[in-house]
């Protein structure tokens, strides 16, 4: 699939305005469960019916100054464990998953992210039908992220459409899958603000910290920092910098 596609690499200019620092913007997307939702409906009326019944067996009676019935408790205690098999089999366990500028992310309250310029590869994984994003953090701790076609499809066409646009070269996902997986909806997930932050990351060129932001240069295609000292003419992911 990569070889069939190119980034446009002449019409980039890999400098981070202040203007497009601010205007970066990461979608946040929610899983959605798996299981049949006609099944969790079901589940969840009759649950709530038994336990409404039981409550007024149990409760209701005492106001007509009876003796609870002999099986109100059994009843509330039935409808709840209905209503609460209702509400697990109608979440997802799977995280949240952030795609933007600055790479893909799990989001578990604390982001675990693989930036663009550090994924070694993009992979679908049949026995789980998922995407698999493989590279480094940017602590350059080894990550693998992967995400569920089922409960994420909305991120992973917004994945897959990115990655293809950004480092066509490491996407390693059959035609098929992605014709299944479809074009990205332009009106999925959450937008968030996700501005550029420089210091204290390492130049990709030479190793050195970036200690004051203007001295850090941002391929706007990988999102890859150097510092202006050590800014090559093509960045690794092929994108010309523009003069500086």
């Amino acid at each position: 699939m990569a070889s069939k596609k190119t980034a446009r690499k002449d019409s980039a200019t890999p400098r981070t305005t202040k203007k497009q620092a601010q205007g970066r913007i990461d979608r946040r997307f929610l899983p959605v469960p798996t299981a049949n939702p006609l099944l969790v409906r079901g589940l969840f009326g009759v649950g709530s019916m038994v336990l409404g019944g039981g409550s007024f067996a149990y409760f209701g009676r005492r106001y007509q100054e009876l003796q609870p019935h002999p099986w109100a408790f059994w009843m509330m205690a039935s409808g709840f464990v209905v209503v609460a098999l209702a509400v697990w089999l109608g979440t997802s366990s799977e995280t949240a998953v952030r795609v933007g500028p600055a790479g893909v992310a799990e989001d578990r309250g604390e982001l675990r992210r693989v930036p663009w310029w550090a994924i070694e590869k993009v992979t679908y994984q049949e026995s789980s039908n998922a995407l698999v994003v493989a590279g480094k953090d940017l602590s350059g701790d080894h990550t693998t992220l992967v995400i569920g076609l089922a409960p994420h499809k909305p991120a992973v066409a917004h994945i897959l459409a990115e990655a293809m646009e950004r480092i066509p070269s490491k996407v390693e996902v059959p035609e098929d899958v992605a014709k299944e997986i479809g074009e990205p909806d332009p009106y999925a997930g959450m937008k968030i603000q996700d501005p550029v932050r420089v210091v204290g990351r390492k130049c990709r060129e030479s190793g050195t910290t970036i200690t004051v932001e203007t001295d850090a240069r941002v391929c706007v295609q990988c999102d890859a920092v150097y510092h202006r000292e050590h800014t090559p003419a093509v960045c690794d992911c092929g994108a010309r910098f523009a003069a500086l």
